[in-house]
């Protein structure tokens, strides 16, 4: 027995020499040195965890429970870290309720439910129950001088945190969330938090709409996990998707779309839904930008019956109603879209879209809401000019001034599609300036809008001949000279719906008006 103990012993010091703290601990164990195995234990779980190896940390949870204070207790955090690792999410939520339980009765209590706490919040994020997260994360007391958790546990936390409110497009919580990790991270020296710290910085400053420093950011991040091997809640899917965002931004959506795929059969085999639900967001509504609006649809039904298999408590039919709002805003179908808006989560993305409704419906103006936009970060700011062009088209002088101010931020922090999405009117303006101010951001913006303009000519003349029946008819009723509440009352169609129609029809044959619609259609033989 004591020779044994000696050989542990050894064993020990020489795989810390090693830096490999996951032999070292077995030994700790096998050895009864309890002191060692407190030392080492949280770095080494840490990297199991991250590195997907839960069965090892099973394995030690039974040494675990020969603690003499807490031992059970003690088992119990190890065994959850071991089923969170395997993405056993079941068995950590029963292992965790279990460990409440058990918590009372301990002088350690408040540590354990701390523990608790943020143990649920890397399940509840996965499965993708959003509103648990915050709520969890608050309990858990990361960040807060009472928190008893390591500072690498809690950075790992807040990384959680910082990866619900970046995928609910929620700028101002996860510049909360950024500011934190900083102040924790001036207390660590682990190289993996170091990593997890910059992926946080990388969401940063996308939201903040920082592209090109954004995606320098998630390289350095993602290189980093990808060389640790790191899985699930730890693994690259953050920096990937921030990578693939600037990539679409950069206007290089082969990349961007390639990159995606990688990362939503990533958190499929990972069951990171929350990841799995966002790819699929932003391929929908690339299919409504791309103008596929058939392939937008289907796959927004495709997603709604994946859904339908899941057993789990979750949010994410709001993840499919996002989606759903840019294809139906793309083919002006403004009640479906009014549906949506109304009952997805106000959030940024929604915003916008409810905006349009307004607009359309007649309740505000687009004057109104421009005035209550925020101007906190180059995103904003952008958006902000963009809107003053929008709403100026016409005074020259005023919308080529706003367009100016525009591009001298798209050009220092790497926007390009967020231009390319106007309509040909703002497109005209960038022309207009790259001629004045020929700067090399200007003149390749200029050059690839003329380009995006010439595809929409060309798409627009091949969808003229693509009338739906319904469309057709009224085309037909408007050359007769009716009003449109006659027409729509001999279609048995709303007002609403009418203009829907309307709308779409005087989108696919390039019309302003009744009159000019009819002039165009009888131009195409039409009618």
């Amino acid at each position: 027995g004591n020779l044994a103990r000696e050989i542990h012993e050894k064993l020990i010091t020489h795989f810390e020499k090693l830096g490999n703290p996951s032999a070292a601990i077995s030994h700790a164990f096998q050895s009864g040195n309890q002191e060692k195995i407190t030392e080492l234990f949280p770095k080494a779980a840490r990297i199991k965890q991250a590195q997907g190896k839960g069965g090892e940390l099973l394995r030690w949870s039974i040494f675990a429970s020969n603690s003499p204070t807490d031992g059970e207790l003690k088992r119990s955090t190890v065994a959850i870290t071991g089923h969170l690792a395997d993405l056993d999410f079941q068995s950590a939520e029963s292992e965790i309720s279990k460990l409440k339980l058990l918590a009372d009765g301990s002088q350690a209590s408040e540590f354990f439910h701390q523990f608790a706490a943020g143990a649920s919040a890397y399940a509840a994020l996965s499965l993708g129950n959003f509103d648990e997260v915050e709520g969890l994360f608050i309990r858990s007391r990361a960040g807060k001088l009472d928190c008893q958790l390591g500072v690498d546990d809690q950075i790992n936390l807040i990384r959680i945190l910082a990866t619900k409110r970046y995928i609910w497009n929620d700028a101002d919580g996860v510049e909360e969330a950024f500011l934190l990790s900083q102040e924790l991270g001036k207390n660590t020296s682990l190289s993996t938090s170091h990593t997890f710290l910059i992926a946080i910085h990388a969401m940063h400053l996308h939201q903040r709409g920082e592209y090109r420093r954004a995606f320098e950011m998630a390289q350095i991040a993602f290189e980093q996990l990808e060389r640790n091997g790191f899985v699930g809640n730890h693994g690259p899917l953050d920096v990937k998707f921030v990578m693939s965002r600037c990539l679409l931004e950069f206007s290089r959506p082969q990349e961007a779309m390639l990159l995606m795929e990688k990362v939503r059969e990533k958190a499929y085999h990972w069951k990171q839904w929350h990841w799995y639900f966002t790819i699929e967001k932003h391929v929908v509504e690339q299919f409504a930008h791309t103008a596929r609006l058939q392939d937008g649809l289907e796959r927004v039904q495709q997603l709604r019956e994946f859904l339908q298999s899941f057993t789990s408590v979750n949010h994410l039919e709001s993840f499919i109603d996002i989606s759903e709002l840019a294809v139906r805003r793309k083919m002006g179908d403004f009640d479906r879209l009014e549906i949506l808006v109304d009952r997805a989560p106000k959030i940024r993305d929604t915003h916008q879209y409810k905006m349009a409704v307004d607009e359309f419906r007649g309740r505000k103006t687009v004057h109104e809401d421009a005035k209550q936009l925020p101007v906190k970060t180059p995103r904003d700011l952008i958006w902000k000019h963009l809107v003053d062009v929008s709403l100026n088209i016409g005074s020259n002088s005023i919308a080529l001034e706003s367009m100016h101010a525009a591009l001298k931020i798209g050009a220092e922090v790497g926007a390009k599609e967020t231009f390319l999405r106007q309509r040909n009117e703002m497109g005209n303006y960038i022309i207009r300036i790259a001629n004045d101010f020929p700067t090399v951001y200007n003149e390749e913006l200029a050059s690839a809008m003329a380009e995006r303009m010439k595809e929409r000519e060309s798409h627009m003349a091949t969808e003229q001949v693509s009338l739906t029946k319904r469309e057709l008819e009224i085309l037909r009723q408007l050359s007769t000279g009716r009003t449109l509440t006659v027409i729509a009352g001999e279609l048995h169609i709303s007002q609403n719906t009418m203009k829907t129609h309307l709308k779409n029809l005087y989108r696919k044959i390039g019309a302003e008006d009744r009159h000019d619609a009819i002039e165009k259609a009888k131009a195409s033989f039409l009618i």
